[in-house]
Order: C-alpha cells, then structure tokens, then sequence
C-alpha cells in the first residue's frame, strides 16, 4: 500500500498544491475577469460619450458657421 501512495503522489501533478493555493488562484482569476469586463464597459461608455460629444461639435460647428439656417 506504501508504494501506490507513493506512486500516486508521483503521477498527481496538483498534489503540491493546498486548498488555499486554490482558492487563492480561483479569487485571482475571478478579480482579473472582473477588471477586464469592467475595461470592456468603460471602453464602450467612453465610446458612446465621445460620441456624442463629436455630435454636439458638429452641430455647435454647424451653428456657428450658418450651415443649419
């Protein structure tokens, strides 16, 4: 029984690892996907914002110049 258990400690590449080692992972990874969705939403609300802005310079452009008359 002595040599399976030390075979299987040989063959178990995640034996090194603890619970805490894990955990520890899984809360990295989690934080991570977190500041990259939270990139993404930025992203894409700062594209709308710039945006918009372009539209209100254009229609400020457009004013100012006679072009909506």
């Amino acid at each position: 029984m002595g040599e399976s258990e030390g075979l299987f400690v040989f063959l178990n590449p995640f034996f090194p690892f603890t619970t805490a080692k894990v955990l520890s992972l899984k809360a990295s990874v989690l934080l991570l996907l977190t500041l990259l969705i939270k990139a993404r939403v930025q992203i894409v609300t700062g594209s709308a914002v710039g945006i918009l802005l372009l539209m209100l310079q254009t229609l400020v452009f457009l004013a100012i110049s006679g072009g909506l008359v």
